[in-house]
């Protein structure tokens, strides 16, 4: 039995851990997290922040010994909860929706604007693919590789 509970915390929106009271403490001493990073062990209800749980009071190990339990942390609230939150970067810009109409008409364009390479390259790999069925090559393997 281990008397060092197992802390989790959030950095950059994703759960890291397991960890030692110890290595939480030297990730917040060496600017890692901050006060307001989001902290976890058993025992604990919800995530809460580094400055509100025991290990910020103390610098050495939790006064509260537990024993090492194979247990996963609830999910990290969403913004808008009582517990500050680290938003991820938005990856799409702001506003789009994507349409069947707009992504049809995009490949209609695409296609008229490289109509004859396009040509080109399927009757080459019309041409391969038949030349390897003739010598019983199983041209499954090789269909998808050359029509990407």
């Amino acid at each position: 039995m281990n008397p060092d509970p197992i802390w989790f915390y959030e950095h950059g929106g994703d759960r890291k851990g397991p960890v030692t009271a110890d290595e939480i403490l030297r990730l917040f001493r060496t600017g890692e997290i901050t006060p307001s990073t989001l902290v976890w062990r058993d025992g604990l209800s919800d995530w809460t922040s580094f400055s509100s749980c025991e290990l910020a009071a103390s610098p050495g190990p939790p006064p509260i010994p537990a024993a090492m339990v194979n247990a996963a942390p609830p999910p990290i609230p969403p913004s808008g909860g009582s517990v500050p939150h680290v938003l991820r970067e938005a990856r799409l810009r702001p506003g789009f929706r994507p349409g069947v109409r707009s992504c049809y008409g995009r490949a209609w364009d695409i296609l008229a604007a490289h109509f004859w390479p396009m040509v080109g390259c399927f009757t080459l790999t019309s041409l391969i693919l038949s030349v390897a069925s003739q010598f019983l090559l199983p041209i499954f393997f090789l269909m998808y590789p050359l029509i990407g």
